[in-house]
């Protein structure tokens, strides 16, 4: 299945209503005043904004406001950096104050009905901006939204300042966890030691420099941006896998959408983003490897996928070398600086539920993307036989062609 939508625009038909917004604090004090660091990585990535939605069907759907509410005020304890409020320190370097400000939590119900929101779920995310009084923006908000059907859709505005998409899916398992009654997690790291950065030799190609929305961390738009959801079946998964002789999925899959998408843009240099697993003895960061490659003569499926697996090169020190260049970190954008394919395969966001009962389906995008656009691969819903959700943003000049390029190359006529 396949639809567009403006990335952050409720599109015609389908609406949210009676909206009520309040604020949930650690249950005890912790982490008060202390100062967190972020790492180069870290700023480099600041205008950037994850949103994480999870649709759930059946009795989930049935669990009082008021219960979901109640594991953030122990959950807030060991992810306190979660609470915290941007600071800047005499040197211009921004950091993390931890005061105890909480998260935001939105409420909303919809009176359409859940399965008309599985390709449109940006909007079921807090639209959260750090700015323009980036002091008091909450690093973190959380949205229930309650459908026609009975549904519930948990969304998770997540700043990628604070940590990348497995440091958000790991918040959103640990909540769901104590939601079902087991203990907060133990106190462990709270972020990776930073590793020591070699001499700029060369500014990245896998980012450029970004104009932010006044006074806040968010890319300016470049372009009107549009995002197709493809909902891909495990045997056109399979099937592209095969002829692409590709190792992974996410290697066939944006190998399809490069080809697809070179045949109405031209080609040019993409970047490639992968993350070091979600499997960690932290809490928090950015734990991503960032690489670019260079369009290959040959524009075959199999020869596009070799590129994507093996022919990007490491350019993430270099990118946080760069933030670290000036005492104020510029702005900068790296989704979407070039056509951007993003890797979260082995993000398990299936893993964990309300009561026993799974997610019925898992959205990921990323905002701030420029004008190259981005491509976010994540495991299809159970039940999709080893199907891939991919959300394709692009300018909304392409989206209709690029479309029409890609319904029958994922077997979607």
């Amino acid at each position: 299945m396949v639809s567009a939508a403006s990335h952050d625009t409720i599109p015609p038909g389908l609406e949210l209503a009676h909206r009520k917004f309040s604020t949930v604090v650690p249950a005890e004090s912790s982490g008060e005043g202390r100062p967190v660091r972020l790492d180069d990585l870290d700023l480099a990535l600041r205008l950037h904004r994850l949103r994480l939605v999870f649709f759930f069907s059946g009795p989930a759907g049935s669990v009082p406001t008021p219960d979901l509410k109640l594991p953030f005020f122990p959950l807030l304890k060991p992810f306190f950096p979660s609470c915290a409020r941007v600071r800047v320190s005499g040197s211009g370097r921004p950091f993390l104050h931890c005061n105890d400000c909480g998260v935001r939590i939105v409420e909303t119900r919809s009176e359409s009905p859940m399965d008309r929101w599985l390709d449109t779920h940006a909007p079921l995310a807090p639209d959260v901006v750090l700015g323009s009084d980036v002091n008091f923006s909450p690093l973190v908000a959380i949205q229930f939204t309650r459908f026609s059907c009975g549904g519930l859709a948990v969304g998770l505005s997540w700043a990628h300042a604070l940590g990348d998409a497995a440091a958000a899916a790991n918040f959103a398992a640990a909540y769901f966890r104590m939601l079902n009654g087991n203990p907060p997690p133990d106190p462990i790291t709270l972020r990776k030691p930073a590793a020591a950065l070699p001499p700029l030799a060369s500014p990245p190609q896998s980012v450029k420099p970004g104009k932010t929305v006044t006074g806040s961390w968010l890319a300016a738009p470049e372009d009107t941006m549009e995002t197709l959801t493809f909902r891909v079946g495990g045997e056109a998964v399979a099937a592209l896998a095969a002829e692409a002789a590709a190792g992974t999925p996410f290697a066939a899959v944006s190998a399809a959408v490069w080809r697809s998408l070179a045949r109405i843009r031209g080609s040019a240099a993409v970047t490639v983003v992968r993350f070091g697993g979600a499997a960690r003895e932290w809490i928090l960061g950015n734990d991503l490897t960032v690489g670019v490659a260079a369009p290959p003569a040959d524009f075959s499926l199999a020869e596009l996928a070799r590129v994507i697996s093996r022919e990007t090169a490491d350019e993430t020190a270099a990118i946080a070398a760069l933030a670290a260049a000036e005492a104020a970190p510029p702005d900068l954008v790296m989704y979407g600086a070039n056509l951007t394919f993003v890797d979260l395969e082995e993000l398990p966001v299936y893993a964990a539920g309300i009561g026993g009962q799974l997610p019925a389906f898992v959205g990921c995008t990323v905002d701030g993307v420029g004008g190259g656009g981005c491509v976010v691969v994540l495991k299809g819903a159970a039940g999709s036989d080893g199907g891939r959700t991919v959300h394709v943003t692009v300018p909304q000049a392409e989206a209709a062609p690029l479309r029409t390029e890609l319904l029958p190359v994922f077997g979607l006529l």
